[in-house]
């Protein structure tokens, strides 16, 4: 299977659109490469769809693009396609994007422009057990957009090493404001909204603030269904504030 036949990805429009709207499935594969090369807010929840398509094509691109979007949240929805796919061309692109994001290579500092240290996150909703999700998101989305970026969780050993090669340090603490589950035309809604505040290491200064916010939707509001409403809201959250921040984070090592 070629995947680079899908060479269509500037003639598509939307590619978020695309990759499961469009009627012609080379359109659609072309969409899929470009979400995964492109990086746009959504473009899992797009490419994770693209994964039961029709045409066996656009199943092993969007795979493959998923692979490309380096996001291990992608993981559950890799395995749900593996268990229902009978190709076995697509089966092998599949097996491939789940090894590649459930066994990432040790983060190391080789060609890192700054160190990104996952501070205190602070929980001013109602919701419980928060912190874990927050950091993981921060982790997974600090992974899949910000390239040249080392991220951590804890004032470990390659913070020391960072320090001692004059590598820039920032610490990101969080602040979730918001995570509110509502109901919209009959659907269950959760939103999500957070703050970070950007301090360089050694000396603690404030360099900056930035935010972010999200809202899905799903039609079931028993526990497990909120509960993945709840993860994917705060993860959505993440992804959009760093997105809109790489500028910022950078300019913040100066």
């Amino acid at each position: 299977m070629v995947l680079a036949a899908a060479a269509r990805e500037a003639d598509a429009g939307d590619p978020k659109e695309d990759v499961t709207g469009a009627s012609d499935y080379r359109v659609r594969m072309g969409a899929a490469l470009t979400l995964g090369k492109t990086r746009p807010v959504g473009a899992r929840n797009e490419l994770e769809k693209a994964l039961f398509d029709s045409e066996k094509s656009v199943r092993a691109a969007a795979a493959s693009a998923l692979t490309t979007l380096n996001d291990p949240g992608a993981i559950p929805a890799l395995k749900r396609a593996r268990s229902k796919e009978s190709d076995a061309s697509v089966q092998k692109v599949l097996d491939k994007s789940i090894s590649a994001l459930e066994n990432p290579p040790a983060p190391t500092l080789t060609g890192a422009s700054y160190v990104l240290q996952v501070g205190v996150v602070k929980n001013l909703t109602k919701e419980a057990d928060v912190d874990g999700l927050v950091r993981a998101a921060i982790r997974t989305q600090c992974r899949s957009k910000l390239k040249g970026v080392v991220c951590v969780d804890a004032d470990g050993p390659l913070v020391q090493q960072a320090v001692a090669k004059k590598i820039p340090v920032l610490v990101l603490d969080t602040q979730l404001k918001k995570l509110d589950q509502g109901s919209e035309g009959g659907r269950t809604t959760m939103k999500a909204q957070l703050e970070f505040l950007i301090r360089k290491s050694p000396d603690q200064t404030l360099k900056g603030s930035f935010g972010g916010g999200a809202t899905t939707a799903g039609t079931s509001s028993d526990k497990a269904a909120l509960v993945a409403l709840r993860e994917r809201a705060i993860d959505g959250a993440v992804e959009s504030a760093i997105t809109g921040a790489q500028k910022g984070l950078k300019a913040a090592t100066q």
